[in-house]
């Protein structure tokens, strides 16, 4: 009896890439950098990305209900901890290998890198300038500004990606009516509508050309964390972020 043929190289490394512990390999050195960099810069400024202050609130609120206080160490290591803890409760749900291929993370990586040219394109449609994916940046300081896009691509996909478009396209699943596909089309919009409308949080002001593009680049990295996992979305999301920094 004839076997299955095995896969090609790019259907393998596809596979491989979307995987929950394959993204927390590859992004594992942007987590620590960012962790780091706040330690050792963003506390004493009291500065933080929004998605990961969001975080920290949620902890603090939940170490109020726990019988026994939580440490400020505790508190302070939720948002990383949450990112790690929730990568890995997928690999588990899903059944993967516990096997990382340092080939697939640095394709994950260059994939990315090309996957950001069309943020740039939609960029360039609206503004003279290309315009950052996340909040505009109070400090001028190159390394900070640099340090903030590697948080906001990490903690903006958590809430808005990994928990919001995974979490609304299981609930809209759940209508009988509603197939996979729509689901995950319809969790795709209503979160890059809230990842837009996020960035204009008091004191912020509205301006509608940056709305449509945070809408629309929203939309795109929704698209790609459905088809090519959290770990492409995240990657372009800081590169975007960083390189608009550079630039």
């Amino acid at each position: 009896m004839a076997g299955h043929p095995p896969p090609s190289l790019a259907a393998a490394y596809s596979e491989r890439a979307r995987r929950p512990l394959t993204a927390l390999a590859a992004i594992l050195p942007l987590l620590a950098a960012y962790e780091i960099g706040w330690l050792i810069v963003g506390r004493e400024r009291g500065v933080d990305v929004a998605a990961r202050l969001a975080l920290r609130r949620g902890a603090d609120a939940l170490a109020e209900l726990a019988p026994v206080g939580w440490t400020a160490p505790v508190v302070a290591i939720a948002p990383p901890a949450a990112l790690v803890a929730a990568l890995l409760a997928a690999h588990v749900i899903r059944g993967d290998p516990w096997r990382v291929r340092a080939g697939t993370c640095l394709g994950l990586w260059l994939e990315s890198a090309a996957l950001t040219l069309p943020l740039f394109v939609i960029s360039a449609a609206l503004f003279a300038e290309p315009a950052a994916a996340s909040a505009p940046l109070a400090s001028p300081a190159l390394p900070w500004q640099l340090l903030l896009g590697i948080g906001a691509g990490l903690y903006e996909e958590l809430l808005f990606r990994l928990f919001g478009v995974s979490g609304l396209a299981r609930l809209f699943a759940g209508r009988r009516a509603v197939p996979r596909a729509g689901a995950a089309a319809g969790a795709v919009v209503v979160t890059s509508l809230l990842f837009a409308a996020h960035h204009f949080l008091p004191p912020a002001s509205f301006e509608m050309e940056r709305f449509v593009f945070l809408g629309l680049a929203g939309g795109y990295l929704g698209g790609l964390y459905v088809l090519r996992g959290f770990g492409v979305a995240v990657l372009v999301h800081a590169f975007y972020d960083t390189l608009v920094a550079c630039i």
